[in-house]
């Protein structure tokens, strides 16, 4: 045996495989149970594995899970938000309203009330400059956004 086991209680080398103490008849661990079976090239002993539980399925790989429902249960990159890039375009023809539908609660009153104020502020050639713009831009900012979000 290339690796040489000792027992937790009274730190004498296992020779054999176990699962209590030939030199103080104390319970082995698990752990201990299991490198010796490794390092003795033996199975483990079966009042040992009759008390293994089963791994929980969180901790298998994806790759090696039989079950197809628990696979199923996992969500694609598409599930993991509903939100909708179209959508939150349309909405930002509302100033700032897309922004909102993402979740940006403050950019999304701060588009508004610049919105608000390009409006009232008509009649001046720089309402009339910067609407067009304010408009762009809270229309493509909430489609990326969401795109972003939805993948």
């Amino acid at each position: 045996m290339a690796i040489r086991v000792h027992c937790p209680s009274c730190h004498q080398y296992l020779e054999q495989m176990a699962d209590v103490c030939p030199h103080c008849d104390a319970a082995l661990p698990p752990a201990v149970v299991m490198s010796l079976a490794a390092a003795s090239g033996e199975p483990l002993p079966t009042t040992f594995v009759q008390h293994m539980r089963p791994v929980p399925e969180e901790l298998i790989p994806m790759t090696e899970m039989t079950d197809r429902r628990a696979a199923d249960a996992w969500p694609t990159p598409t599930e993991t938000s509903g939100l909708r890039p179209w959508l939150a375009a349309a909405l930002s023809l509302i100033c700032g309203l897309g922004q909102l539908y993402n979740g940006q609660v403050i950019k999304g009153f701060v588009l508004m009330i610049l919105g608000a104020a390009a409006i009232f502020m008509w009649p001046s050639l720089v309402s009339k400059l910067a609407m067009p713009l304010l408009w762009g831009f809270a229309i493509v900012d909430a489609f990326r956004v969401a795109r972003r979000m939805r993948h």
